[in-house]
């Protein structure tokens, strides 16, 4: 092997070897350039809440879940934005980071939660809106609404 194909070879395994050490960096950026594709993050989440809001106008608040929740939704900076713009396209309906409420918007937009893991939270869905936002309601609250007091107690929350 000549010296110029070694020379190649190891630009081309250098490059490889930077690339896999910063997988996390590349997806993160992957993720924050959905934002900057022609629509910004606000108009499409009011496309994507939009009946959800129509069905929720009678509620004061509702619960949130998402891939990550509690404290762990505010570790990711890109879910923990997409709590705060879902929490500004429902007003004025009170988000709490908990499933601790009556009612509870999930906001899943790539995968869905499994069966399994909806009756782990006690959730039973009342409708998927598509577009990744699904409405359950918490078969062990009563109410539609949500116990702040509880919520604050037991979650993380802005």
């Amino acid at each position: 092997m000549n010296k110029t194909a070694r020379i190649k070879i190891f630009i081309f395994a250098l490059v490889m070897l930077a690339l896999y050490t910063n997988i996390n960096s590349i997806t993160e950026l992957l993720k924050l350039y959905r934002d900057f594709n022609g629509v910004d993050s606000v108009s499409y989440n009011i496309y994507r809440y939009d009946e959800l809001k129509k069905d929720l106008k009678q509620d004061k608040s509702a619960g949130y879940i998402s891939y990550k929740s509690g404290k762990e939704l505010f570790d990711d900076l890109y879910l923990s934005k997409e709590f705060i713009i879902t929490q500004y396209v429902l007003v004025p309906v009170y988000l709490y980071n908990t499933v601790s409420c009556g009612k509870v918007v999930g906001d899943f937009p790539i995968k869905p939660p499994s069966a399994k893991q909806l009756k782990k939270s006690d959730l039973i869905l009342i409708k998927d809106y598509g577009k990744g936002i699904y409405l359950y309601k918490n078969s062990k609250i009563k109410h539609n609404g949500c116990n702040a007091e509880e919520a604050l107690r037991n979650n993380f929350v802005l």
